[in-house]
């Protein structure tokens, strides 16, 4: 797709926005960076009703897009429709600073990969594609626990550097949170939501065990695999 864009267009694009499921993603922003300024979607299944485009298309096309609004627009109108929804945009310019943050924190806590409780960790996927999409942030909170980094405090400061590539790549976000929107056993804890996803591997995730094709894509295909240092690690 970014391949397409690119090639079908004469400059960089204002934005993409995709009207389809768990295209949130580290793995999609990172791809769109040299076709796209701005990247929205949601990195839960979008529901059927889609995105209100009556609502949404006069903020993305006034002169200075107010981000926020339309993420607000779509998570309020699917709380009107008693549905679900998470909705951010990512500032694609800014993924290779998250890639790289996300990578130093990778091989720095390598050691406790193995350790971490994905049960534990914010995921936003349902039925054949639950455990495709972790939080980003989220995941790094386990791994910093089991890294040794216990206090609070402590904790938010080891994960900082994470936290602000996050806030330069993440420029507006939105979700409805709590039990009341409940998708299928997802419930979205909205203190945990930083607005993006990522792949977790098979070597650190056992959900994801028996995915060959998506294990075998991933590594294959995927910039994001080698941008974030996944190839790097050792997997003893």
């Amino acid at each position: 797709l970014a391949d397409v864009l690119k090639n079908s267009f004469s400059e960089k694009l204002d934005f993409v926005l995709f009207d389809a499921c768990m295209m949130g993603t580290a793995e999609v922003g990172y791809e769109l960076r040299e076709t796209t300024s701005y990247c929205i979607a949601s990195v839960m299944e979008t529901p059927v009703y889609g995105f209100p485009y009556d609502q949404i298309l006069p903020y993305l096309y006034s002169e200075n897009v107010d981000y926020s609004a339309v993420c607000h627009e779509f998570v309020s109108f699917n709380k009107t429709n008693n549905l679900w929804g998470t909705c951010a945009v990512m500032d694609c310019s800014q993924m290779e600073n998250l890639a790289s943050a996300v990578k130093a924190k990778l091989s720095e806590w390598q050691d406790a990969l193995s350790s971490v409780s994905m049960q534990n960790v914010q995921q936003y996927g349902v039925g054949s594609y639950r455990y495709f999409s972790y939080d980003v942030l989220d995941f790094f909170r386990e791994l910093g626990r089991k890294s040794g980094v216990v206090k609070t405090t402590d904790l938010n400061e080891a994960i900082a550097s994470v936290q602000s590539a996050l806030n330069q790549a993440v420029i507006a976000k939105d979700c409805l949170s709590g039990v009341d929107y409940d998708f299928d056993g997802v419930v979205i804890d909205g203190t945990r939501f930083c607005g993006i996803g990522m792949y977790i591997l098979e070597e650190y995730n056992p959900y994801v065990a028996n995915k060959t094709a998506w294990n075998d894509y991933y590594k294959q295909s995927i910039s994001w695999y080698h941008a974030a240092g996944w190839d790097d690690l050792n997997l003893n």
